[in-house]
């Protein structure tokens, strides 16, 4: 129970932090309108985190297969890209 309290902490957090550049350029001028975009994301998102018994695991999966992506499959495939010949 607390561990899925923490993460629908986390969660408000992140999506609020990461949501902000979106919200400014998408709706600039309608403040409700942010504000009902991002609590509708807060909910959803702390619906799938309780809904998800092992989300903890399948963000560990994602995360890890995301950050090899990102460390060893792309930086060769952007200097094949701008080398090759």
């Amino acid at each position: 129970m607390w561990v899925c309290l923490g993460g629908c902490v986390w969660v408000v957090g992140r999506v609020g932090w990461a949501c902000e550049m979106v919200f400014e350029i998408v709706c600039a001028s309608v403040y409700w309108l942010q504000c009902v975009l991002r609590s509708g994301l807060v909910v959803i998102s702390g619906i799938i985190v309780l809904a998800i018994p092992n989300f903890s695991t399948l963000m560990a999966l994602v995360g890890s297969s995301c950050c090899t992506f990102l460390a060893f499959i792309l930086p060769g495939l952007f200097h094949w890209m701008i080398f090759k010949k």
